[in-house]
């Protein structure tokens, strides 16, 4: 939420958590439309999804934001 008040190029969600992750996406296209939002689900150990995500989308930036 924090980044996209910033108003990225484009912001990739990706979490393992579907249902909140579907929430957040909801939020974001709620409040920011002109947002270019995405939701990937995935575990962050899935090396193979990893590489496809990150050759997809070839991200400049990314935001660890991993619970404690």
């Amino acid at each position: 939420r924090q980044i996209a008040s910033h108003h990225p190029k484009q912001l990739i969600l990706f979490d393992v958590y579907e249902n909140t992750t579907y929430e957040i996406l909801q939020e974001l296209k709620r409040t920011y439309p002109s947002l270019d939002v995405k939701a990937w689900i995935g575990s962050v150990r899935d090396e193979v999804l990893l590489d496809r995500l990150f050759a997809t989308f070839q991200p400049q930036i990314v935001y660890h934001a991993a619970a404690h």
